[in-house]
């Protein structure tokens, strides 16, 4: 198991920012498998957070709360263009947070 971890990391540190599905589609394995060796051994690096997780939507609140403080008056364009994160998903994490209450 250690073979495949180490190839998996070398492919993550050329690719950063690939996705464990597309990982595991390159790998010919499963999404779970590669999550539960996360588990098992150590997480991998460089590894992109999934759509839907919380950890994706955590980092991003982080993200737009300090800009936020850096810039309250900045419109939705003006957000997205500082965090890169969609002008839609702003908006929604705004009105779910209470972020411009």
């Amino acid at each position: 198991m250690y073979l495949v971890d180490q190839l998996l990391q070398e492919y993550l540190n050329e690719h950063p920012g690939t996705t464990l599905y597309r990982l595991s589609e390159i790998m010919h394995s499963n999404v779970s498998t590669l999550e539960s060796d996360q588990k098992r051994f150590r997480k991998f690096k460089n590894v992109a957070l999934a759509k839907g997780s919380n950890a994706l939507r955590t980092e991003r609140l982080k993200l737009l709360r300090s800009t936020l403080k850096k810039h309250p008056n900045a419109s939705g364009r003006q957000l997205e263009e500082f965090t890169g994160i969609n002008r839609k998903m702003i908006y929604k994490l705004i009105k779910e947070e209470g972020l411009m209450e």
